[in-house]
């Protein structure tokens, strides 16, 4: 199970507002901090709201496949992508590029799967409390990721960044490195000495 952080400040001092919900907890919070379900005593924020697209639909049904990558600008990338067809099915594409070289592997798994990782990115590593861009200057390797969220009827969300990550980068890696395993490929573009093409 995932350790419980601030995705704002990465810091453990985390209260559960749910067990503390009393008559005296409606009154001394506003109606905007009720919608969380934690509060960080670290940096002072609320977090754990459930998530809603812009037009009041609660975004973790909606959504119809995710993509992430990380690599490096000018050497190469890996990617893995997931798409729902329909209720009992959804597809995933994991593509590698190295010097122009690309490698795609196309795997199709239950929707289980999708839906498994959606749950994990909003209920454990509360991904609509982090920030859109995490990036720091320019540096000589260039080295970035991207995550993608597609929700029906809407615009796609992005969380990107450039050479900086969110507090629960390394569980975000956790969630996606055991499909690459299947290829023993790994995410990281400098673990990935050889690629066959």
């Amino acid at each position: 199970m995932t350790k419980l952080k601030c995705p704002h400040c990465g810091m453990i001092d985390i209260i559960d507002l749910l067990p503390l919900s009393t008559d005296l907890l409606w009154e001394t919070l506003s109606e905007d901090d009720l919608k969380h379900r934690y509060y960080c005593g670290s940096c002072d924020k609320y977090f754990g709201a459930t998530a809603y697209t812009e037009d009041g639909r609660q975004v973790i049904p909606y959504i119809t496949g995710l993509c992430f990558y990380t690599g490096d600008y000018y050497k190469g990338f890996a990617q893995i992508g997931f798409r729902r067809h329909y209720p009992n099915c959804c597809t995933y594409k994991i593509t590698m590029c190295r010097d122009d070289n690309h490698e795609e592997v196309l795997g199709r798994r239950a929707c289980g799967d999708l839906s498994r990782l959606i749950d994990s990115l909003y209920y454990d590593l509360f991904l609509d409390d982090w920030q859109r861009t995490y990036d720091a200057e320019e540096s000589p390797n260039g080295t970035y990721w991207k995550l993608i969220i597609f929700i029906e009827d809407e615009e796609k969300r992005e969380y990107s960044g450039t050479q900086e990550h969110p507090v629960y980068w390394d569980e975000l890696l956790a969630l996606f490195q055991p499909y690459f395993d299947l290829t023993n490929r790994s995410m990281l573009y400098s673990d990935n000495n050889q690629i066959k093409v």
